[in-house]
Parts: C-alpha cells; sequence; structure tokens
C-alpha cells in the first residue's frame, strides 16, 4: 500500500507535535470514581480480552519519542518523531486533582535574548530536541499486508488512509523499522475503538454552574486508558494558552473535570468563535526500554465542543 499524503510540519522538530509532556512528580494515589466504583471493581466486572491495565494512576510521563495510529471510522492516520532529548514544555503544573491536572503559563522575558534556536520558558533558555533518522518504518496486523511509512524530511512520519479493518483483521498491531539500527525495536499494541458518550458533554458542562463536570460513556474498557487535553482559544489559534487542563488515567468509564480547573480555563482567551473543540481519547500503548525510549500509541477519539460564551 503507498503512502497516501506526507505531512512537513516544522512544529515536529519545535515539539510542537503531538502532546506536550512535561514531567511531574508526587502521583495521586488511590484514584477512583466518584460513582463508588473502583479502578478494581470496574476490572472484576469486566469481559477480559486483553491484559489488565493496572495502573490506576495517572500517568503524564509519556517519552519525548512517539508513534500514534488513530483509528476511526473513517479510515485511519499515522504520525510520529524520534528525537534526541526532552522536548521543551511551555506550562507547568499548578494543581492535581483526581486523575487531571491545571497546567499553567507566564510568559517570562530572558535577558540577554534567546538565539533563533531557543526559546525562553520560565527565564531560561531551552532548546528544542532534534530528530533522530531510524528510516522507513512498518505497520503490521492489516489483513490485507502490511504498510510501509516513507520517513519525511525533517524526519517526521505521516500517512493516512480511507481504508477501514475488517472484521477478520487482527486484534494486534506491529511497529518496527524497516532496517535495524541501534533504535531498532518492535512494539505491538491492540486496537480500540471510541467511547460512546451517554449524554451531551457540552451540555453537562453547561450545566455545572461553577462545580464539577462528569463525562460518562457507555461502553468503558478496562483494559484501556483515555487521556485529554484542554485549550483555550488562544492556544487552539496557535498560542500558548494561560491554562490548560489535562487528564489521563484507566478508562473506568467517566471522567471527572474539576469546577475550579473549568473555571480557570474558561476565565479568559474566549474571543474566538470557532474554537472549543475537545478530543477525549481511548488508547493503549507500549514503550521501548531503553535510555531513549519509543512509545506507540493506538488510539480512538471521541469527540465534543464547548464554548463558555456559546452552547453547541
Amino acid at each position: 500500500m503507498r503512502q497516501d499524503s506526507l505531512f512537513v510540519c516544522i512544529g515536529l522538530i519545535a515539539g510542537v507535535w503531538g502532546c506536550e509532556r512535561d514531567s511531574a512528580n508526587n502521583l495521586r494515589d488511590g484514584a477512583v470514581s466518584d460513582t463508588g466504583d473502583s479502578f478494581q471493581d470496574v476490572v472484576d466486572g469486566a469481559d477480559m480480552d486483553h491484559d489488565v491495565v493496572v495502573n490506576p494512576e495517572p500517568d503524564f510521563l509519556w517519552p519525548p519519542s512517539q508513534f500514534a495510529l488513530e483509528l476511526a471510522d473513517w479510515g485511519l492516520s499515522f504520525s510520529g518523531l524520534v528525537v534526541d532529548g526532552p522536548r521543551v514544555a511551555f506550562h507547568i503544573e499548578a494543581e492535581r486533582d483526581g486523575f487531571c491536572r491545571k497546567l499553567t503559563y507566564e510568559p517570562v522575558n530572558c535577558t540577554p535574548t534567546c538565539g533563533v534556536d531557543a526559546v525562553c520558558v520560565g527565564g531560561e533558555c531551552k532548546t528544542h530536541p532534534l530528530p533522530i533518522s531510524i528510516g522507513d518504518v512498518e505497520l503490521s496486523g492489516f489483513s490485507n499486508g502490511t504498510i510501509v511509512v516513507s520517513e519525511g524530511p525533517v524526519g517526521q512520519y505521516f500517512y493516512q488512509t480511507e481504508t477501514v479493518f475488517a472484521a477478520d483483521a487482527p486484534q494486534n498491531i506491529g511497529l518496527s523499522p524497516v532496517e535495524s539500527g541501534p533504535l531498532a525495536f518492535d512494539l505491538s499494541v491492540s486496537k480500540v475503538t471510541a467511547v460512546v458518550p451517554a449524554a451531551d458533554w457540552s451540555q453537562i458542562i453547561s450545566a455545572r454552574g461553577q462545580g464539577d463536570a462528569t463525562l460518562r460513556w457507555n461502553n468503558p474498557d478496562p483494559t484501556a486508558r483515555i487521556y485529554i487535553r484542554m485549550t483555550t482559544g488562544i492556544g487552539t489559534h496557535g498560542g500558548i494558552s494561560p491554562v490548560e487542563i489535562e487528564c489521563e488515567g484507566p478508562d473506568v468509564g467517566e471522567l471527572r473535570l474539576p469546577g475550579s480547573f473549568l473555571d480557570a480555563l474558561y476565565a479568559e482567551g474566549w474571543s474566538c468563535g470557532e474554537c472549543g473543540g475537545n478530543d477525549l481519547w481511548r488508547y493503549r500503548a507500549a514503550t521501548t526500554e531503553s535510555s531513549n525510549p519509543i512509545q506507540f500509541r493506538v488510539q480512538a477519539r471521541s469527540t465534543f465542543f464547548h464554548h463558555p460564551k456559546f452552547d453547541f
């Protein structure tokens, strides 16, 4: 199968691709569903076809080198980048509650000013990581064979096709470089499906007043994990939002968004009219064990819109 399209984005080198992952410490102990069902309760009541994800804690420590395969009803999309160091994190963790944390950013000037290859973050000049070439990569686990994705001109990978998985397609999807090398790997991840909202999530946020908003879905999969990162109109249009909300955890069928975090998110940065899109991802991942770990995620999204000045 040929590569249908190639995406060239300098932002990949700049560390903008994917989700920004700054270090997080002091992970919260014993995060559970606010309906009274603990993570283990959901696991015990599930029909298990895969290895159970036993970590009940939020995990914000994704490695900087990442590949992601999105499965959707229209087809699939694959992207990735391998880099030589940590990505620049513009936000810092200000507060954590349950599976979510509030991230904040405050612009600070550096003296002397940073060079063209660096950015000023927290009063320090920081450089973005550089891409590492591993050559073409191969996706396996498709009923009609494998897919070879070529490395782009600045080290990035992008592939998109309208091919949908056949019913008899293998459950696991594999990723490995075509040629062996010092960063050779062979990762395999089980497929996932998107969550199905139990109600209109935008209306739930609108009706919360100043309290929490709990997003629920009808098809929990405790062998998978969920992730969302909510930003303002500033972040939607390429700027650095003063506040963002990031949530990650095991799939227990719901996610509580803390009310104080939502209040901070919707306080400013919403002069745009077409912003407010949010993606809640269900995913599974495998990561290499090395000094420069590489993560491969298979994921599916459920999208909703919410603007503090409008109801969608």
